[in-house]
């Protein structure tokens, strides 16, 4: 099946943020557009924002209709819905819909609600998709295209394949709690609320950490900022509802709170950080300078923070191997260890190796450090903490040093991240590489949650989180059976 013909008229019911955002993507894409709310100034002011986007383009203008009924509804191919959150409103309306236009594709843009249950009170389940644009839909990338369990294979493919030709990327998924996306991406949100609660981080250095470390385009405290605490919360509570109340998505209290106090984020002027005029900036918790140490020694073939020590050589910092040493990773010349978490605490680790040892979370690229993360054992003199950061320092690193937190912020992040986008697989949400992408997009991320575990390694991602789980107990960490099935047989997610 092919798209939707251009000519075709697509129908918005609703005109609030959503509505006039899936609108202009239509009109943008050369539709007819008629934009329905019975509210007749919340129509034309949303026609007259979409009017003021598209003032240099003609054709869209013209194209715009906006209305207070839904008289043009029988003369659409496509309707799509995008009023409020509410399961009985968005039924009826639906079924009116439906009463009016007997051959329109439907569609709904909910973004909690199950499709195959709003399709049930239809007389026609089948003609019932999802189409889940997220905000601002004129810009994210991905739309979720979700399949009821009585939704009809032609009217799935011209919705994918309409979708497409608007310039999105559709991701076919089936009916779950979450859909992909809103399920797929919890751990971005609720591991930052939860370190922020355990006191490991402040809210400027975790989001540093995740952009300048990890590669991600905003940081996760800035960007629940933009979405709105309450937005995410509501999401967080349905998705922990719909699946069992799982210790995986459990909301988060420090979040709880911030909505009950009203710090929504950008549009209340506060959330986890200040948004009123003139407020400075907030800045991450940074080591000053420190001096390298003349020589760090690799102890193992192919250590994963050699690129660290390379870069730091033309600082004058140098490399030598012993592979006689008993301790494998990185020595510092006192004869402490530095390697990549592992998951388990610092102090930990020193008990292990018998030396104290400074742990250093994941980045995207060691070899091109823009911020390195370390973490202390106990047991850690200051000399050796300093020989560290400037170590790190030499490689053009800036240093954020945290407290011992079981797999610190990145890995602790990405393993979860990784885990969520298994089990959806696993679960047949949608296939690999959908889910991979979608989350990548939906987050403004530099890899997809199975693109890092491919990296990483699956075999030490689930060694991660058996470490976390290990501290935890609480079931929150525990490894999906998919991803310890590719740890056990080293199997990449993604095709080459």
């Amino acid at each position: 099946m092919s798209a939707l013909d251009r000519s075709s008229l697509v129908v918005v019911a609703g005109a609030g943020t959503m509505g006039r955002g899936i609108a202009e993507v239509a009109l943008r894409a050369g539709h007819p557009v008629v934009l329905v709310d019975g509210d007749h100034a919340v129509a034309d002011d949303a026609a007259d924002v979409i009017r003021d986007h598209l003032a240099t383009a003609e054709g869209p203008v013209g194209r715009l209709t906006p209305a207070y009924d839904f008289s043009a509804v029988g003369r659409a191919a496509l309707v799509i819905e995008a009023i409020p959150e509410s399961f009985d409103a968005k039924s009826a309306l639906l079924a009116e819909i439906e009463r009016r236009s007997p051959e329109a594709i439907l569609a709904t843009n909910s973004s909690s609600f199950s499709v195959t249950a709003l399709a049930k009170r239809l007389a026609d389940p089948a003609r019932l998709v999802g189409l889940h644009f997220f905000n601002p839909a004129t810009t994210v990338p991905v739309v979720e295209v979700v399949r009821g369990l009585d939704s009809r294979d032609e009217v799935v493919e011209v919705a994918r394949a309409t979708v497409a030709q608007w310039g999105k990327r559709p991701i076919v998924c089936r009916s779950t709690p979450g859909f992909v996306v809103h399920r797929a991406t919890r751990p971005y949100f609720g591991e930052a609320l939860l370190l922020l609660e355990e006191g490991a981080v402040d809210a400027a250095t975790l989001d540093a950490i995740m952009v300048e470390t990890a590669g991600f385009k905003t940081g996760p405290c800035a960007l629940m900022d933009r979405i709105g605490h309450d937005v995410v919360a509501k999401v967080t509570r349905t998705v922990h509802e719909a699946l069992g109340h799982d210790p995986r998505y459990r909301p988060s209290f420090l979040q709880e709170e911030l909505v009950d106090a009203g710090h929504l984020g950008k549009r209340t002027g506060r959330g986890l950080f200040d948004h009123a005029s003139g407020a400075p900036g907030p800045l991450p918790v940074t080591s000053e300078r420190c001096a390298p140490p003349p020589v760090v020694t690799q102890t193992s073939p192919q250590p994963r923070l050699k690129p660290l020590a390379e870069a730091a050589a033309p600082a004058g910092v140098q490399l030598v191997f012993d592979p006689t040493s008993p301790v494998k990773g990185l020595r510092l010349p006192d004869g402490a260890l530095l390697e990549v978490t592992r998951g388990q605490p610092a102090m930990v680790r020193a008990r292990a190796n018998g030396v104290p040892v400074v742990l250093v979370d994941l980045a995207l690229d060691f070899g091109r450090p823009a911020r390195v993360v370390l973490t202390p054992s106990d047991d850690t003199p200051p000399t050796t903490l300093a020989a560290a950061v400037g170590l790190c320092q030499a490689a053009g690193a800036e240093v954020s040093v945290i407290d011992d937190v079981p797999g610190m912020v990145v890995m602790r992040t990405v393993a979860l991240l990784a885990n969520e986008a298994a089990d959806a697989v696993l679960h047949d949400v949608a296939d690999a590489a959908a889910i991979d992408a979608a989350v990548r997009d939906a987050l403004d991320a530099p890899l997809g949650p199975l693109a890092w575990a491919d990296r990483v390694g699956p075999a030490r991602l689930v060694q991660v989180l058996d470490a976390i789980d290990d501290v935890d107990r609480s079931g929150r960490y525990r490894a999906s059976p998919l991803l310890r099935r590719h740890a056990l047989v080293g199997r990449p997610f993604l095709a080459d």
